[in-house]
């Protein structure tokens, strides 16, 4: 036996754990809905473990500890298409007849942004973090050439 199911499990656990132990991670923004605060194309790093603690792969959270406030830009599933999308929060509610945590969310640029106003408020189950901070990318125009 060469050992070959046991590196594959001890691989996989390692992955596991390290999507744990390192609640961070690093997207790429698209669209413009949340200009002049991110632009197209900028990297936000987004705090998973924010709020509680999402298990990885399967994106739910096995219990939180917080909830977002007004004012953070958080990461979430769409309702409409399950793609990741980044709004700043308007407001929490808490749904009367199911007790469910709900997020208000807006996007910075009204014109052109599908947030709240459309599709209604978020389930805290769908946030998958808080934005901690953003980076502009480096355009290649600034980078000398020769």
């Amino acid at each position: 036996m060469d050992g070959s199911p046991f590196r594959t499990i001890g691989t996989a656990v390692v992955f596991f754990l390290l999507g744990v132990a390192v609640p961070l991670d690093l997207v790429v923004v698209e669209g413009h809905s949340m200009t002049p605060a991110i632009h197209h194309d900028d990297r936000v790093l987004v705090h998973r473990s924010a709020y509680g603690l999402l298990v990885p792969i399967i994106n739910v959270y096995a219990f939180t500890w917080n909830r977002p406030k007004s004012g953070d830009i958080i990461v979430f599933e769409s309702p409409e298409d399950s793609r990741l999308v980044v709004k700043r929060v308007d407001s929490v509610l808490v749904e009367t007849d199911t007790g469910r945590d709900l997020v208000t969310v807006l996007g910075e640029n009204i014109d052109v942004s599908l947030d709240s106003r459309g599709y209604g408020a978020v389930p805290l189950s769908a946030v998958r973090g808080r934005v901690v901070r953003t980076f502009r990318p480096v355009r290649r125009s600034a980078i000398p050439s020769g």
